[in-house]
C-alpha cells in the first residue's frame, strides 16, 4: 500500500511522504526478492481462489498526481503492473477531499498549530459519541506521527460527524487562506494521465466517492457514495474501470456488513482492506477483505518528513 510518493517540497516542512528515490529502491528490492504479479496473474488468483507463493501486488491510493510523476514511469520502465484506487469527489467539485485538506494543512503548518485552530472551531455537537473509545486503539498505530498530528487525524477522520466535517475543514482552509481550486489542479491525476496509464497497462479502480468512513454512514448513504464513484470512474476511464474496491481508511473499523453487501450487489471482483499480513487462500474465498501491508513495513519504505 502506497500513498504519497514525491520529492521534498520546501513549502511543506511537516509533510509526510515516501521519498521517490526510496520508492525506486523498494521496487528494486521487491523485484529481487518477490514476484510482482501481472494483472492476469492476480485475476487468476481471484478466480481460482489460489495464492501464488511469494507473489505481491502494488496498490496506490487516492489518485494523487505523485503517482503519475514518480510511480508510473518506474512501473512502465520495468513492465510492472499496479492498481491505482481513485476517490471521485474531487473530479466533481474541483476541491480537495477532506482527508487531503488535513494532510495539506498538517504538512504546511504542523500538528500543533492545526490542533489549536481546530479545537477552537469544534464543539461536542460536531463529534460522534463513543467514537474515541472505538477508534483510539485501532487507528494510526503504524504511523510515526507526533501526538498533535495523530490527534488531528483521529478527530477529523474518525470522531467527527460526517455532515459536520466538510464545513469545519472549509473554515480551516479559509483561516489559512488556501486556494483549493489551485491546489486541486496540482494534487490529483487528471483525465489525460488516467487514460494514458490505462493505455499502458495500469488499472484504475474505486476508492469511494468522498473518501469517507463507511462505518459512520447508513446503508443508503454508503450505496450512494459507492454508486457515484462507479459512475464517475467509468466516465473518466471511458468504461475501463478495474473491478476492484479499496476501503477509505481501510481497517475493519472503517466499513461494515452493509458495505460488503453493496460491493456484492455491484459485482466487484475484489476489495482491499488494511491488515498487516499475507493474503491466505480463505481470504480469496471471501474476496472482499483482502489484507495489505503498508510500504513502510519493508526495506526503503520508511516515511520522510519535510526536507530529506
Amino acid at each position: 500500500m502506497y500513498h504519497y510518493i514525491r520529492k521534498e517540497q520546501k513549502n511543506l516542512p511537516f509533510f509526510v511522504y515516501l521519498h521517490a528515490d526510496n520508492f525506486e529502491k523498494q521496487i528494486d528490492y521487491f523485484c529481487e526478492n518477490y514476484h510482482i504479479l501481472s494483472k492476469e496473474e492476480f485475476n487468476e488468483c481471484i478466480e481460482q481462489e489460489e495464492v501464488i507463493e511469494n507473489g505481491i501486488i502494488l496498490t496506490f491510493d487516492d489518485g494523487l498526481s505523485d503517482h503519475y510523476e514518480f510511480v508510473y514511469p518506474i512501473l512502465k520502465q520495468r513492465n510492472l503492473w499496479g492498481i491505482f484506487y481513485i476517490p471521485t469527489k474531487p473530479y466533481e467539485k474541483e476541491t480537495l477531499l477532506d482527508v487531503h485538506r488535513v494532510h495539506y494543512l498538517l504538512g504546511k503548518y504542523g500538528g500543533k498549530r492545526i490542533l489549536e485552530v481546530l479545537s477552537s472551531l469544534i464543539t461536542d455537537d460536531d463529534l460522534i459519541e463513543t467514537s474515541e473509545e472505538l477508534f483510539i486503539n485501532a487507528t494510526y498505530l503504524k504511523q510515526d506521527n507526533d501526538f498533535d498530528t495523530t490527534k488531528v487525524k483521529r478527530i477529523v477522520n474518525y470522531y467527527m460527524k460526517p455532515d459536520r466535517k466538510s464545513n469545519i475543514l472549509e473554515k480551516l482552509m479559509n483561516i489559512f487562506f488556501e486556494d483549493e481550486q489551485e491546489l486541486f489542479s496540482k494534487y490529483y491525476l487528471n483525465i489525460k494521465q488516467i487514460n494514458e496509464m490505462i493505455d499502458t497497462g495500469m488499472s484504475i479502480a474505486c476508492h469511494g466517492h468522498s473518501h469517507t468512513l463507511f462505518s459512520n454512514l447508513d446503508y443508503t448513504d454508503q450505496e450512494n457514495d459507492i454508486n457515484n464513484s462507479i459512475t464517475i470512474i467509468q466516465k473518466l476511464t471511458n468504461n475501463r474501470m478495474y473491478n476492484s474496491f479499496c476501503y477509505p481508511y481501510g481497517g475493519k473499523q472503517s466499513y461494515n456488513d452493509d458495505t460488503l453487501r453493496i460491493l456484492s450487489k455491484n459485482n466487484f471482483r475484489s476489495a482491499i482492506s488494511v491488515e498487516s499480513r499475507k493474503i491466505k487462500k480463505e481470504d480469496l474465498t471471501i474476496k472482499y477483505e483482502l489484507p495489505r501491508y503498508d510500504c513502510n513495513e519493508f526495506y526503503f519504505g520508511k516515511a520522510t518528513k519535510g526536507i530529506k
